[in-house]
């Protein structure tokens, strides 16, 4: 008789064990879909950060443009007053930029941020040093504390969908991320200027164009022309999109990449501004730019090498101006002694202590003046740290 009750006996014991385990397993499950939930707020937060940072650095750029520049570089922009006269209404862009980044999507012109969702913007100076602003500043501070640049620190409550029910204090989860945007040689309080890449192309001349490399930036010894289309028009050749080429280096020159420009180019340009020449469009280009001889590697290179490291993997991206030619010949246009710009490339960047090299990309592009872009998800500020080039006077 007992060996017939054994079987209900182990049902109910089956049934109890599932009653007491269930509710955890659930729970379990629950956490992990709020977990889940929330590294995607992660990346939302982190591209309201990134992208309120970015705009902030271009209605910088374009009240500095308007600030250093003549009545006639001003015509070439299309900048008929300065378009960012005021803390305020570079907030106002930057509030806009992270609304367009954050639910509920598409976000409607002239959007505030969404409930629960707050916008701290900062003005930096060369040295990092950070001063607050917000809807309600002023004038942008003039000359000589003219900021270098911004950043925007993102944080927004999301609800929870099952830890909830564990304890009111656990309804909604912050998520918060911070990026930063620089200007790079755009007049007071900024120094240095981006790696410039000579993109050969048909008034390159033989032998001038990328150097190829291989993904420890080891010249291959071959030489590229990347770019392609007819002078004024011209724009990088897709074909080589996914190359590594060397951006700044000793062998540049000797190695094929110097555009015709003689033995001293290194990759890098000066600290001037690319002055827009005959034909500009609205983006400033083709434009002159002069550029550093000799063994003067300047910021750029090691700012790119102690944000991104000494590999492609880090994640770092920087957008750089492409020279077609060298002044002289038939380059027409740019001033005595310098390149000719005709394009913006995005490159993967990596770098060592002699040199950086980078990974031709597509779709990573910035609009108007801006010349470089350095996307390093891994740095303490996180997202973008940005160099911006716009013509000075």
């Amino acid at each position: 008789m007992q060996q017939g009750r054994t079987p209900r006996r182990q049902r109910g014991q089956m049934l109890l064990v599932i009653g007491l385990t269930l509710p955890v397993l659930l729970g379990a499950v629950g956490v992990a879909v709020d977990l889940g939930f929330s590294y995607s707020h992660r990346r939302e937060v982190q591209n309201a950060a990134d992208a309120a940072a970015q705009i902030g650095a271009e209605a910088l750029g374009l009240h500095v443009t308007y600030i250093n520049m003549g009545a006639s570089g001003q015509n070439t922009l299309g900048l008929s007053s300065d378009p960012y006269p005021t803390g305020a209404a570079i907030y106002g862009a930057m509030q806009q930029a992270a609304s367009n980044a954050l639910p509920p999507f598409p976000a409607p012109s002239g959007a505030t941020l969404p409930a629960g969702a707050t916008l701290t913007t900062y003005y930096l100076d060369a040295n990092q040093n950070a001063t607050a602003f917000d809807s309600g500043s002023g004038a942008v501070p003039a000359s000589p504390n003219i900021p270098s640049g911004v950043r925007a620190v993102v944080s927004y409550n999301y609800p929870t969908f099952f830890i909830r029910m564990l304890s009111s204090a656990l309804a909604s989860t912050n998520v918060g991320a911070a990026a930063r945007a620089m200007l790079m040689n755009s007049g007071p309080g900024t120094s240095g200027g981006p790696f410039i890449v000579c993109g050969g192309g048909p008034n390159a001349g033989s032998g001038n164009g990328a150097v190829r490399t291989d993904s420890s930036g080891n010249p291959t010894g071959t030489i590229d022309n990347i770019l392609t289309g007819t002078y004024p028009s011209l724009a990088i050749n897709s074909t080589y999109v996914g190359n590594y080429y060397e951006l700044h280096g000793p062998q540049l020159t000797k190695d094929g990449g110097g555009c015709g420009d003689g033995n001293q180019f290194k990759g890098l340009s000066d600290s001037t501004a690319c002055v827009p020449i005959a034909g500009a469009g609205s983006n400033g280009l083709p434009c002159s730019q002069g550029w550093l001889s000799g063994d003067r590697a300047g910021p750029t290179r090691d700012l790119v090498g102690a944000l991104c490291g000494s590999n492609t993997n880090a994640g770092c991206i920087l957008v750089l101006p492409v020279a077609d030619c060298y002044s002289g010949g038939s380059c027409t246009g740019p001033i005595n002694g310098d390149f000719r710009v005709v394009a913006y490339a995005p490159f993967i960047v990596a770098g060592g202590s002699n040199n950086n090299w980078g990974q031709l990309t597509s779709g990573v592009m910035v609009n108007g003046q801006s010349t470089g872009t350095v996307y390093n998800p891994n740095s303490t500020g996180g997202g973008f740290f940005s160099a911006k080039l716009v013509p000075g006077s």
